[in-house]
């Protein structure tokens, strides 16, 4: 994955964390991703109704939103001391509008939940979408995912609306939340 010179700040993701340490995945780290994505089987439940696939762990490196580049996404992972990736991001710039970044999934180790890993990542991504000049992070929480919808709401974003969607033959009821950096 190239990126873009002015976006040199998400070649490094410094997590205010002690213990992990973070970066740019691309196809070399699609072991890692399995990895993880099989561990985290219960969400892929929720969403689509059955454990992640191979295809899954290939697209987060390489689907994008309508009118979109592949410059424009970056895909974090985070990696604990024992060199196993414990929590990926999934991250569109100006998406759906100029200055509003999409956060396609935060992704995070049954093992390291609980632990204030979700709230450092939100931190920093807001950090660093700030640099940017980002004005906004959006994303999407499966309704059924009640613990995500917690969790996004102690970090201060809020409903913008709810769609509907079908995946693998599973309906979710969507809520769009945003943060306003």
């Amino acid at each position: 994955m190239s990126l873009d010179s002015n976006y040199e700040n998400f070649r490094r993701f410094d997590l205010e964390l002690d213990g992990y340490t973070s970066k740019l995945l691309g196809t070399d780290d699609l072991e890692d991703i399995k990895k993880l994505y099989n561990e985290c089987e219960a969400y892929f439940i929720i969403e689509q109704g059955k454990p992640a696939t191979d295809t899954d762990a290939e697209n987060i490196l390489s689907v994008l939103p309508p009118n979109k580049s592949i410059e424009d996404k970056f895909v974090i992972g985070v990696y604990n001391t024992s060199s196993s990736l414990v929590a990926i991001v999934d991250l569109v710039k100006d998406f759906p509008e100029k200055g509003e970044w999409m956060l396609g999934l935060l992704l995070i180790s049954t093992h390291q939940r609980g632990r204030g890993l979700g709230k450092a990542i939100n931190a920093e991504l807001i950090r660093m979408i700030q640099k940017e000049n980002g004005k906004k992070i959006r994303v999407g929480v499966i309704s059924n995912n009640e613990l995500g919808l917690m969790f996004w709401k102690s970090q201060n974003y809020f409903k913008l609306k709810e769609s509907t969607y079908v995946n693998n033959g599973v309906e979710n009821t969507l809520i769009v939340m945003n943060y306003v950096i």
